[in-house]
């Protein structure tokens, strides 16, 4: 969840433990707050590093999957 004051094109990145990228794409946002879903079904069970990239700035994020 993250608000937003554009239409702006987000690029994420997910990396696991050891920084592999393990998945990676584009999110689209809209002003407001926004609320956006990704499908990790496919990633084993551990602890990934989630960064969101909205033109310079960055966001990240530790997640663990179970």
């Amino acid at each position: 969840q993250f608000e937003s004051d554009y239409e702006e094109e987000l690029n994420y990145l997910i990396k696991n433990s050891l920084g592999k990228i393990v998945m990676e794409g584009k999110l689209f946002s809209s002003p407001g707050y926004n609320m956006q879903e990704i499908d990790i079904q496919q990633l084993p069970a551990t602890g990934y590093i989630i960064s969101i990239s909205i033109g310079e700035k960055s966001i990240h994020r530790k997640f663990i999957k179970e």
